[in-house]
Formats: C-alpha cells, sequence, structure tokens
C-alpha cells in the first residue's frame, strides 16, 4: 500500500488582544484597525479580533441578576402556561 503524501502548508495568523473602551465605536475600530495593519506588516495572512471589539459590551453584575430575575419569571409564566394548555 502506498505511503500517503500529506501537504504541510505554515501559515501565521495574529490574535489581536486590545483594550476596546465601551461604547466608543470610533476609537476602537481604529485602534483596531492599527493592530490588523501591523500585523499584515508583520506577515499575519490571518488576523482574529476579539468578540464585540468594537463596542466593548461589557458584563456588569447587575446583567446576572436581571438574567436571574427574567429566568424565574420566565419559568413561572412557562408553568402557568402548561397548566392552562392542559385544562
Amino acid at each position: 500500500m502506498p505511503k500517503e503524501e500529506i501537504m504541510v502548508h505554515k501559515m501565521k495568523v495574529a490574535a489581536v488582544q486590545m483594550r476596546a473602551e465601551l461604547g466608543n465605536v470610533k476609537s476602537n475600530l481604529s485602534t483596531a484597525e492599527a493592530l490588523v495593519r501591523e500585523a499584515f506588516r508583520k506577515g499575519a495572512k490571518w488576523v482574529i479580533l476579539p468578540e464585540f471589539f468594537p463596542s466593548a459590551v461589557a458584563f456588569a453584575p447587575n446583567m446576572l441578576t436581571a438574567w436571574r430575575r427574567s429566568k424565574v419569571n420566565h419559568s413561572s409564566s412557562c408553568k402557568s402556561l402548561r397548566v392552562n394548555t392542559k385544562a
């Protein structure tokens, strides 16, 4: 049985880490553009940016509290829906 040939291609990939400003899309895009250009100048073929980098979506503890409240309210609504549909 002949041996398979495996072609290996090397590619430089850059992963950008940046400190985005919450809600400052213009500044965040400018910062990202500068970092992406630098990565390409250094030979990267692909450049990966952080999720939500344009707006810097942030997690705040009150978001978790709101989610927990909505989950509780949603669960009780679903129970009443189930009860009503059986009747």
